[in-house]
């Protein structure tokens, strides 16, 4: 990513990252990728976990860097805390009302397309097979909110989703998550996978 010669790249892409996990061994990576798609990537990595802080103030550094599309990397780990600090009850429609707002405070700011990532079923699973007859599970909830998300973005032309979900299934969520890594740096997946979210974000793009 140091190395990458930018004069040799024929085209430019300027991309905003937003998460509420860690992206500083991401952005390497989408530049990289990039690159070998002939396009040059100017990426705005957003502080860690502040998305509404970003897209809720006129004058950020999201809007004065004038993005060509905006990624809401949301990720699993994060919602779950969530999730456990809150009543289960009506976590999916306050969710569901939070990545709203947010689409909207952008679409009120900015005429970039918004990438949002969608959630990773959680690999532990507390009720076991039975947690599928309990809706306020955090696997029921995530499955609730997955499709709320699918059903929103088909209602907004701007917003297009990036399937993070298919990707850890296609590899194995037992070999996804690696909790270590998310308590000591915040990282969203295992290193291993990172690339592979990255170009499917390169893909979209």
């Amino acid at each position: 990513s140091k190395r990458l010669d930018q004069s040799a790249a024929a085209h430019n892409v300027r991309l905003a990252i937003l998460s509420d996990a860690a992206s500083q061994q991401f952005v390497p990576l989408l530049r990289a990728l990039f690159h070998e798609t002939g396009v040059n990537a100017q990426i705005y990595e957003a502080a860690f976990d502040a998305i509404e802080l970003e897209v809720l103030n006129p004058v950020s550094g999201l809007y004065e860097f004038r993005p060509d599309a905006i990624v809401l990397a949301n990720c699993t780990q994060a919602l779950r805390d969530r999730f456990y600090h809150q009543d289960a009850a009506g976590f999916v429609e306050a969710a569901d009302r939070q990545i709203q707002g947010i689409w909207h405070a952008i679409q009120a700011q900015s005429s970039a397309p918004i990438i949002q990532f969608n959630f990773v079923q959680p690999f532990d699973r507390p009720f076991g097979h039975y947690g599928l007859k309990v809706p306020q599970s955090l696997s029921s909830t995530v499955d609730a909110l997955n499709a709320q998300i699918a059903v929103r973005a088909r209602e907004h032309s701007n917003v297009l989703m990036c399937d993070v979900a298919a990707i850890a299934s296609f590899v194995g969520r037992k070999h996804w998550f690696d909790e270590r890594l998310w308590h000591m740096t915040k990282a969203f997946c295992r290193l291993d996978y990172l690339p592979l979210v990255a170009q499917a974000l390169v893909d979209i793009v």
